[in-house]
């Protein structure tokens, strides 16, 4: 099934992304656009489509600069994140208000990627 899903058209779609220059702070906004793809695929489980976001995941990083010194540790991260997204999209994540909005202002920064960002939505 991976080998149906557009990776180049996923990352083109990533603003202000340059895969040649790939870091550690991109790999939120790869995820969050790989799921969106996947979660639009239809016939497959919660389960089957996090195992392909996984492994599209996966593959962008085994062909970046990322693969090898911080491999293990992002692949390792991914299975919870994804857990994470998908608890903050349906609006079960619960954090303390403080924290909340330091950690929301941070988020949207990687995400964004607007230079004047404070969750903006690209006013």
């Amino acid at each position: 099934m991976a080998d149906q899903i557009n990776v180049p058209s996923i990352l083109d779609s990533i603003e202000n992304f340059d895969p040649k220059a790939m870091s550690l702070s991109d790999i939120p906004r790869i995820l969050i656009a790989v799921m969106e793809v996947v979660e639009k695929v239809k016939g497959m489980s919660g389960i089957e489509k996090k195992t392909l976001v996984i492994e599209i995941v996966t593959e962008i990083v085994d062909d970046s600069d990322l693969a090898g010194y911080y491999e293990n540790f992002i692949l390792s991260m991914i299975p919870n994140l994804i857990d994470q997204l998908v608890e903050a999209d349906k609006g079960h994540l619960k954090l303390n208000n403080k924290l909340n909005s330091g950690i929301m202002s941070m988020l949207s920064k990687l995400v964004c990627k607007c230079t004047k960002c404070t969750g903006c939505k690209k006013k």
